[in-house]
């Protein structure tokens, strides 16, 4: 076997840093990939945590007062009560973020507000149920993963409250 004693030619050394600069594009990409994969899910773990903060306190509201109806007015759910008090969940857009808050069945005392962040909220898709005795809730949250926009909709991110009013209500509404 005869051993070339002349070094690398042009050719080989050209296709070499080809095959270097290749292996260093796939490796930023796949730095870059799973970076703002964490960024994502830790704006989703804060979402979450929004979401139960939401629901808890909507549910408990409505379980201490007993709403007699629901109904909504543009981006605002209104739960209204027999005294003639009312409490409400508001959605709404400013300064380029999406905020939920909600105005308890007392009012005055506080006003509670979340900032869903990374996120948005499709005013379109904010859906009432009522038939019956039975009442839902359903606000669908968009987040920037691949799954999760109008087409494909990912329910863990979304705002979901379900009640059982005491009487039935005399109307049947599905928005």
């Amino acid at each position: 076997m005869k051993i070339n004693k002349k070094g690398m030619s042009l050719i080989e050394l050209i296709v070499s840093l080809s095959l270097v600069s290749v292996v260093v594009i796939l490796m930023y990409n796949l730095v870059f990939k799973i970076n703002d994969i964490q960024g994502n899910s830790g704006f989703a773990i804060n979402n979450q945590a929004n979401r139960l903060e939401i629901i808890k306190t909507v549910e408990n509201d409505l379980i201490a007062h007993n709403p007699i109806s629901v109904s909504r007015v543009g981006n605002e759910i209104i739960f209204e009560y027999e005294n003639g008090f009312n409490s409400s969940l508001k959605f709404y857009h400013e300064n380029d973020l999406d905020y939920v808050m909600y105005i308890p069945y007392d009012g005055e005392n506080y006003k509670t507000k979340w900032i869903i962040k990374n996120a948005s909220v499709d005013y379109e898709r904010i859906n009432i149920c009522s038939k019956g005795k039975m009442f839902k809730l359903t606000v669908e949250i968009d987040t920037p993963e691949e799954f999760n926009n109008k087409l494909y909709n990912n329910a863990i991110d979304d705002i979901e409250i379900s009640y059982v009013f005491e009487n039935e209500l005399n109307i049947d509404i599905c928005k």
